[in-house]
């Protein structure tokens, strides 16, 4: 079930500082990490290519020593690469621009208007994430604390193992 953009986000969009960096997807590390090609002359002053976080959710590492999260992981991480390939995205940004590791934080939108899906609230419904907080990113935080209760009681991704 894709979840739509505008019916997530429609409180969020009115009152977002600002949003609508776009570009393509350049490289996928993992499933909550990627590269975008943004417009060198973008508003934000952000370089290009630049590494984005989504903002709100986790995905299992594919370091880890544990042989199901690792699996989890690359599950992930294809979940994303077939969602974004060949798309263009807009980043939404929220109050924190920027995590410890200098990467930009945002929620991803994959197609436009009503066709719109955000990626981050996409691999929270599969069970392919779980809620991890941003800081002073909380405007997700009850849609998405919902999406990974429904992802828990189907037994969805990670959740079924």
């Amino acid at each position: 079930m894709a979840w739509s953009v505008w019916g997530v986000l429609v409180g969020w969009l009115l009152v977002a500082p600002a949003w609508g960096l776009e570009g393509p997807v350049t490289r996928v590390l993992d499933g909550d990490t990627i590269e975008v090609a943004v417009a060198p002359d973008n508003a934000e002053g952000i370089e290009s290519p630049v590494r984005v976080r989504l903002i709100g959710v986790n995905t299992p590492e594919r370091s880890s020593k544990i042989p199901c999260e690792r699996r989890w992981a690359e599950q992930a991480r294809q979940f994303t690469i077939t969602w974004t390939a060949d798309q263009r995205v807009t980043l939404l940004l929220d109050v924190e621009r920027r995590d410890k590791y200098n990467r930009l934080l945002a929620y991803v939108s994959i197609g436009a208007g009503d066709e719109a899906t955000l990626l981050n609230a996409e691999l929270l419904a599969q069970g392919l994430a779980w809620v991890g907080e941003m800081g002073r990113n909380t405007l997700d935080r009850l849609l998405f604390r919902a999406l990974e209760t429904q992802a828990k009681a189907q037994r969805l991704g990670v959740w079924g193992d």
